[in-house]
């Protein structure tokens, strides 16, 4: 194995003191923190951050959820594709620090890592190239390429950030236990590899690269009792691994749809664009697709490096083994193959740091040897043009609409773009903006059934009830088992008046998802509608089975408690929702009126308090604080009531007339007196 050296100026004084070591430390982990520091004051994308971090808040909020974390996907559900339960660890972690459900822990988390990353990677390097100044130079410049924005500024890439810093890691104790030979750095290069293996599965190859290390840089390559350790030891961190992922997410078998040799060629097309990138780094898109640019640009960078390789005497073992880093970490991600997205840039992370030491350890030695810092203008200022570029293009994730927005006019054949961006403008209220997007992502993807749904859904939010359902129906057509296709068309259908049609569409969304809890609410309701009380009753229930912490179900089945006067089990339903969500007005007022029906005026006003204290405009409160005043004589609260709800109508005649009624109960009193 090659000694490293210090290149030796003309003077015979070392270029790269030892005191610098630190210095340059410092400087490669200060690049990307310095670079992004901007990105903590951005928010969520909605691009799968809200799925994993909003929509979970309830569980990452609490540490003891920790080992819980290892037998649930990516997303924090049972069952799906990805397993990464070191990522959602630390979004545990980021959670106990942001404040609630804030974004700014979840991005400083990201950029300190990039920061580590750089270290680690700058160490890897040195091992290997001969000149310190040469893998500062190619770390630098591998932290400021614009082709890792998404790493770093993208929140859901964090199990690609933690994967490459234990990789790079694992490697560094590699090195050290071979040239060492103790058995610390043994310990500590299989813990790092447990440790990538769940951040990500890429990590379960990683054991062929330390296979390729050994074959590489090994002096002697006699099978050793220390290799069949190690080989013992990876194997035992991948049956463990395997058997928590099953349990978690199902068997390989499970997934065969979605993973598999179908998969790997569609995805093919992403070794050349990732060649492309890394080299003609001008072309970036939130949610890239395949070009035929970029596509024959990186065979012509492939074969360019393969002519390279095999012509050039003086290609080294390292040359082969940076060049099988990059094709054997390519391979992994190429398994999964999303149907609307062709790839995305941070899969490249890992890998193309095989190209970035491939290309930095075949420069001449000329342009190496007797380096000196004050002629570095031409790197600087190469090092500035892709910062400047990853600095403006890290704004596209600063919020969802900048992100969409750069999404569809980087990509505008990107069908996911526009539909999600169409379901940020639903959010919003801005159904019409919504429905234009949603057309569009379907005219770039005519069997894309969650457009259609959503389109239906916007298109019900403006009263358009047909064409609602006749989108819903196309989902359902290209998807027949889309169970939210078929609760939004109960929904349309319930607002036309069609009861038994709408209750069948809900009840065929219960039998494709069984664990659909608002199909099971929505179905309830419907059924109150239609005075079947108990059967609303039933579905009420059953929703709160499913979803213990829906306040919405407990209002809903108070109500219809309340409409059976069973009062207690109301005003038990209506304490349970506000005590999940204590802004829940319309569950105070309603808990105030089952007050008064069991005769407690008092604490129905005082619920009828807390929902005006909840919402000053609350109309329905002020009435019945005011009727209830009247029935306890407190004369000069029911006017002064009434006056307030006369500044929202002044010719309402039911508030005219009660005022009227409690200024002559006044008058009798101030009469007798």
């Amino acid at each position: 194995m090659a000694k490293q050296n210090q290149r030796i100026e003309k003077n015979n004084k070392p270029i790269i003191k030892k005191g610098n070591t630190f210095l340059f430390i410092i400087i490669v982990f200060c690049t990307p923190v310095l670079l992004y520091i901007q990105t903590i004051t951005y928010g969520f994308t909605h691009f799968d951050d809200d799925v994993i971090i909003s929509n979970n808040y309830e569980f990452l909020n609490k540490t003891n959820n920790i080992p819980q974390a290892f037998l649930t996907n990516a997303f924090i559900q049972k069952g799906g594709t990805f397993y990464r339960p070191l990522q959602t660890i630390s979004y545990i972690i980021d959670t106990q620090f942001s404040n609630g459900n804030n974004a700014w822990m979840y991005h400083l988390s990201n950029i300190l890592l990039w920061g580590l990353i750089a270290v680690a990677l700058y160490l890897f390097l040195k091992r290997f190239l001969l000149s310190p100044i040469l893998s500062l130079i190619s770390t630098i410049g591998y932290c400021v390429h614009p082709l890792f924005v998404s790493t770093v500024a993208w929140i859901p890439a964090r199990g690609d950030l933690i994967l490459t810093l234990f990789t790079l890691i694992s490697f560094v104790y590699l090195f050290k236990y071979q040239q060492n030979n103790k058995l610390i750095y043994l310990i500590s290069h299989w813990v790092t590899f447990t440790l990538a293996l769940f951040c990500k599965e890429t990590a379960i190859i990683l054991p062929v690269l330390y296979i390729l290390y050994f074959i590489c840089f090994s002096e002697n390559l006699k099978f050793k009792k220390h290799h069949l350790a190690l080989a013992s030891l990876y194997l035992l961190s991948g049956i463990v691994w395997f058997l928590l992922r099953s349990k978690a997410i199902g068997t390989f078998s499970d997934q065969i749809r979605e993973l598999g040799i179908a998969s790997i060629l569609s995805n093919t097309p992403s070794f050349f664009e990732s060649l492309s990138k890394i080299f003609i780094p001008f072309d970036f898109s939130p949610i890239p697709e395949f070009t035929a640019f970029k596509i024959i640009t990186g065979i012509i960078i492939c074969c360019s490096i393969l002519v390279f390789f095999f012509k050039n005497k003086n290609t080294t073992k390292s040359n082969l083994f940076f060049l099988s880093w990059f094709i054997v970490l390519m391979l992994p991600p190429l398994i999964y193959k999303h149907p609307l997205i062709d790839y995305l840039d941070h899969r490249f992370f890992l890998p193309l740091i095989g190209i970035l030491a491939f290309s930095a350890s075949t420069l001449p030695s000329k342009w190496t040897d007797n380096y000196k810092l004050n002629k570095s203008w031409l790197p600087i200022s190469f090092i500035l043009l892709l910062s400047g570029i990853t600095f403006t293009k890290t704004k596209y994730y600063s919020n969802s609409v900048s992100f969409y927005n750069a999404a569809v006019k980087e990509n505008p054949k990107s069908a996911i773009a526009f539909h999600n961006r169409g379901y940020e403008k639903s959010l919003v209220g801005d159904n019409i903006g919504a429905i234009d997007d949603f057309n569009k992502a379907i005219a770039n993807s005519p069997n894309y059934y969650h457009a259609y749904c959503s389109r239906g859904i916007s298109k019900l939010n403006i009263g358009n009830y047909v064409d609602a359902i006749s989108d819903f129906d196309s989902a359902i057509r290209i998807h027949p088992n889309y169970a939210e296709a078929y609760n939004s068309r109960a929904n349309a259908k319930n607002y036309i008046h069609q009861f038994k049609e709408s209750i069948n569409d809900y009840t065929t969304a219960i039998s494709i998802n069984p664990q659909y809890f608002n199909a099971y609410n929505n179905r309830g309701i419907v059924k109150a509608s239609i005075n079947d009380n108990q059967g609303a009753i039933d579905d009420y229930t059953n929703t709160i089975a499913l979803n213990p912490s829906y306040a919405e179900a407990y209002y809903n089945r108070g109500s219809v408690r309340a409409k059976l006067n069973d009062n207690l089990g109301a005003i038990s339903d209506f304490n349970k929702a506000i005590e999940i969500n204590p802004k829940y007005e319309d569950a105070y007022i309603n808990k105030g009126i089952a007050m008064i029906i069991s005769g407690n005026s008092k604490a129905a006003i005082t619920c009828f308090d807390k929902a005006i204290e909840i919402n000053p405009q609350s109309i329905e409160a002020y009435g019945n604080r005011a009727i209830t005043n009247l029935s306890i004589k407190d004369y000069v609260s029911v006017i002064k009531d009434c006056e307030i709800l006369l500044r929202f109508n002044s010719k309402d005649e039911r508030v005219l007339n009660l005022m009227n009624q409690a200024q002559q109960e006044l008058n009798k009193l101030h009469h007798y007196k």
